[in-house]
């Protein structure tokens, strides 16, 4: 906000001073008509900025928030999923599938939730999905209805997957950016060129 707020009136500063030095008085006034119909034009275009930007950024989390909602049932939904492998002959899965679960998670959250607030990815929890899924999907049934759950645990770990493609791609959209940059523009324009 600082940037967006501070950088654009000093570059407007500096564009105006520029045109100061170099038209007179007299010149500056003749344009003055066109210059209040320029600056009505610019002042519009910035709003139309500022909507389409809070329009973005508000449609972007919602499309983060309900990905999240998705991840999360879908967490949920394995973690009942690791109670129907019973017996002792299934105890060593039960324990990957809830270690390699907890270590997702955990690299989700210390690694990827920050780069909703940075932008920046310091740490992908690509690794410890793979494991997770692969906890999952490398399981040899040893009951008939284990057999039939693994079809519906595959539905889930696609649901997660879809839901971690989308919450992670939600906050690299180009339109916010864009509108950023335009609004950068738009505010050293009406700073600078308002006679």
């Amino acid at each position: 906000l600082a940037i967006f707020t501070v950088l654009p009136a000093l570059c407007a500063l500096s564009v105006g001073r520029i045109i100061t030095s170099l038209f007179t008085q007299a010149e500056l006034d003749q344009n003055a008509a066109l210059g209040t119909a320029k600056f009505n034009i610019l002042v519009n275009i910035y709003s139309v900025v500022l909507a389409l930007t809070l329009i973005g950024s508000w449609d972007s989390y919602n499309a983060i928030r309900d990905s999240v909602k998705k991840e999360v049932s879908s967490l949920y939904t394995l973690n009942l999923v690791i109670d129907f492998y019973r017996g002792d002959e299934n105890a060593a899965l039960r324990s990957e599938m809830r270690v390699s679960m907890g270590r997702y998670i955990s690299a989700m959250v210390d690694g990827e939730w920050p780069y909703l607030r940075t932008g920046v990815l310091e740490r992908s929890a690509e690794p410890e999905f793979r494991r997770m899924v692969r906890s999952f999907l490398d399981v040899t049934p040893t009951a008939q209805f284990q057999d039939a759950l693994s079809g519906n645990v595959s539905l889930f770990l696609d649901t997660l997957s879809e839901s971690r493609i989308t919450r992670l791609w939600a906050h690299s959209r180009a339109m916010f950016m864009m509108g950023w940059a335009l609004l950068f523009t738009t505010t050293v324009a009406v700073l600078s060129f308002q006679w």
